[in-house]
């Protein structure tokens, strides 16, 4: 099948309007396929074209459509027509694929298939269409005569039943004809077309290569072989259309269909006889219900019962194509990708016990750990690049694997990948903190507290000291990766952000365990003091499934229902009970200090070694700039000079940005916006209302009228809780870190009006907010 190089050219630069990145040229050939509509036309003499429905017989304009989209969905309309569908099909529109959906079409399914296909090539986001393809797919008795070899044959022009001599050469030409329009049917129906051994599976080592007619009527079909011919017959349109979020829909939607089939404990693939005799169903119900514990089980139950292995309908290699080659801030891939690992919960298994407590341990080899001195943050020399002298990994170490082996350090390093490739993309870092708070953290919290909701009292995987070791290690090494990232460029914000949300997650975890042992500890257990069990397993089962979100954010959830009386109450007792044990003095301040260990550990780098970097980029931007002036100065042409000025920059822009040489105050606002964290979460749930008063009669709003005395911020915070004596307001070390913390935000939010005049009017606002202490409702 050939076509002219001007009909391919124009098909390519009608394509491209949609996507612009280079197509493989299997991919392209088969979207060139359905691009020929001359291909269909053979299949569709019998049929009459409906036109398009008008609720205006004189519009004010009418669109111009091309010929080739008027034919096509001439054809689409007409065909469709003809479709009845069942009584339930409101059950699959609210997600239910249960049951089939079309109950007869009353037109060849295989030609109306492949017309989908060419529909969809004219107008790649008509849902319509995607839906009728889907329909098709999980309607078994109709896929299953939509097969290539059920395609209805080419309709013989009447000069072949002609009998006079005369029209043989006619005949013989008419003839030609036909024969090549076969072989294009034939052509394209190879891929848009299933065969019956993509359908059907024999249940021995081979799949079906041909299913005797007289079963078709009986047999079933396999829906996950249906599901990943589907899935690869589109593969074309997701790689080549991937800003359309149709073709991410309809992958995701043919999953759930297959992941539903199999959950509900649907028939497996009928076994089919070669000799064509009778039908017989598997009656095992491990091979019904398959385990979703592992990849390796549930690739077996694939193989044993669809002949087909769990790569075969893997997304993820789709998905991080399109990310990795052609979009890597794609939101529907992301969203798929999301969705899907979170569908098979083997691919996000997180590393055993074992696995953790060794990990931390060879961390606390090389580290001391929170206990004791805080860790010393160095940057890496071959954080970006390999390095050759390093024998033990040809990556560079931004890509090595922060995580012991698992599912879910499959995925971490997937998004190290692409941050390697682009450190400023934020859907790469958003993905990161997702899985690492999500499918990590909050799965080592539940399996943690799990055993204490258990009647028979069962143990915790690890002592609570271990588990918070072990915390502390995995965000220390996942905040490092952020700050290593931050010297390459101080001014990334994704990384800035991503350093600081971890350092919140840590704080979190630390507190709601320290409210846990406070519970314990006063006896409202399920096994001791019996009248209190019930409220007991409330604040049991809100800890365990409460989002790890900062406690300012979780309690902001519907802590303003009664902010105009002015009392403040949650619409959760359990919620209620456990934001008012970390109160002063229900938590302790050594406990609630502890908590922000990580959050000062980042503002020493940033002020230690962060400040240092900005401080050489902007001394080398100098250096070039002034040498590039020189250089312009002293030639005696203007133009002489120019090429040795181009020279100069290059070598500038090769390390840093524009953006980047003019926003070295990023690093002023990360440590503003760390500064805020504290006050935040102090203010509104910390402080009691006692320790809140002290603080407006120490330091009324006035007293920062005339400036910010030197001795407020003479301590460095970061330091530890050694910087604050007990005599700091009258012994009250809370209210005294409070005061220092307020100081250094407004201290630093009037510089930042200064270095950021763009926002100047948003630090003055943030000034402002800080001086009158604006935090929202408190407890």
């Amino acid at each position: 099948m050939s076509a002219p190089s001007s009909d391919r050219s124009a098909s390519a630069a009608s394509s491209s309007s949609s996507s612009a990145h280079s197509l493989s040229s299997i991919d392209g050939e088969h979207l060139y396929q359905l691009a020929c509509v001359e291909t269909f036309l053979p299949l569709s003499k019998d049929v009459t074209l409906e036109e398009e429905p008008t609720a205006c017989a004189h519009p004010v304009a009418r669109i111009d459509y091309s010929p080739n989209f008027k034919l096509i969905y001439g054809l689409y309309r007409a065909l469709r027509s003809k479709i009845e569908y069942v009584d339930s099909v409101a059950q699959h529109r609210r997600g239910d694929h249960s049951l089939q959906i079309i109950r007869a079409l009353n037109s060849s399914p295989a030609r109306w298939l492949l017309l989908l296909g060419f529909a969809l090539r004219q107008c790649t986001s008509n849902y319509t269409v995607w839906k009728d393809r889907r329909d098709v797919i999980m309607s078994a008795g109709v896929l299953r005569q939509a097969t290539r070899d059920q395609l209805p044959a080419l309709a013989l022009p009447d000069i072949l039943l002609s009998l006079d001599p005369a029209d043989a050469a006619k005949k013989e030409e008419a003839l030609a004809k036909v024969k090549e329009a076969e072989e294009k049917v034939e052509l394209v129906a190879q891929h848009w077309l299933p065969g019956a051994s993509d359908l059907f599976w024999g249940g021995d080592a081979t799949p079906v290569a041909a299913v005797v007619t007289a079963a078709l009527p009986s047999a079933s079909l396999s829906p996950w072989r249906a599901v990943r011919w589907e899935l690869n017959a589109v593969g074309c349109f997701t790689r080549f259309y991937h800003k359309n979020f149709q073709v991410w829909h309809h992958r995701r939607e043919l999953l759930s269909y297959a992941l539903q089939q199999t959950t509900l404990a649907s028939p497996p693939a009928v076994h089919i006889s070669t000799d064509g005799g009778s039908l017989a169903a598997a009656t095992s119900n491990e091979s019904v219900q398959p385990s979703l514990e592992s990849e390796e089980k549930f690739s077996a139950y694939l193989k044993q019962n669809h002949g087909i292995c769990f790569a075969d309908v893997d997304e993820r290699e789709t998905v991080k194509a399109v990310l990795c080659n052609e979009d890597s801030k794609n939101y529907h891939a992301w969203l798929h990708l999301t969705w899907y690992l979170h569908s098979l919960p083997f691919l996000l298994q997180t590393p055993s016990w074992p696995a953790l407590k060794a990990f931390a341990r060879a961390l606390s080899e090389s580290q001391l750990s929170a206990e004791q001195q805080p860790w010393m943050f160095c940057a890496h020399p071959q954080w970006a690049f390999a390095s050759s002298a390093e024998s033990d990994s040809s990556l560079p170490a931004s890509r090595r694997p922060t995580l012991p082996p698992s599912g879910l350090t499959t995925e971490i390093d997937f998004t190290a990948l692409l941050i390697h490739q682009d450190c400023l993309n934020n859907s790469a870092w958003c993905h990161r903190y997702s899985l690492f708070k999500d499918d990590l953290l909050r799965g080592l919290w539940r399996e943690q507290l799990q055993p204490r909701l258990e009647c028979s009292g069962g143990e915790a995987p690890v002592s609570d000291p271990e588990f918070i070791e072990v915390v502390y290690a995995l965000c220390m090494v996942e905040v490092d990766f952020a700050l290593q990232w931050l010297y390459v460029d101080p001014t990334n914000e994704s990384a800035h952000t991503h350093a600081r949300c971890i350092a919140t997650l840590f704080h979190t975890i630390v507190v709601m365990l320290a409210v846990l042992r406070d519970v314990t500890k006063a006896g409202e257990t399920v096994h001791d003091r019996p009248q209190s069990s019930v409220r007991a397993m409330e604040l049991l089962h809100y800890l365990r499934d409460a989002p790890l979100s900062a406690p300012v954010a979780a309690a902001n959830l519907d802590l303003y229902a009664k902010a105009e009386d002015g009392s403040v109450s949650s619409s959760s007792p359990a919620r209620d009970a456990v934001l008012r044990r970390m109160q002063h003095p229900q938590l302790s301040w050594s406990d609630y200090h502890h908590s922000f260990a990580i959050l000062r550990y980042i503002q020493r780098v940033l002020h230690a070694s962060i400040q240092q970097r900005v401080r050489e980029l902007e001394t080398q931007a100098a250096r070039v700039l002034r040498a590039g002036a020189n250089v312009a100065s002293s030639s005696p042409a203007p133009a002489n000079g120019t090429p040795q000025k181009v020279t100069l920059l290059n070598t500038l822009f090769e390390r840093s940005s524009q953006y980047m040489l003019d926003n070295f105050h990023q690093v002023n606002t990360a440590q503003y916006l760390l500064y805020q964290v504290v006050l935040e979460e102090m203010w509104v749930l910390y402080l009691s209302a006692a320790q809140r008063r002290a603080v407006w009669q120490s330091r009324p709003p006035e007293a920062y009228r005339e400036g910010i005395k030197p001795e407020w911020t003479s301590c460095q915070l970061w330091e530890g809780a050694d910087v604050l004596s007990d005599e700091d307001n009258g012994g009250d070390v809370a209210v005294a870190c409070f005061l220092r913390y307020e100081a250094a935000a407004l201290d630093l939010a009037k510089r930042l009006s200064v270095q950021d005049p763009i926002r100047y009017k948003y630090w003055k606002f943030e000034a402002m907010s800080t001086m009158q202490r604006s935090y929202g409702a408190t407890l």
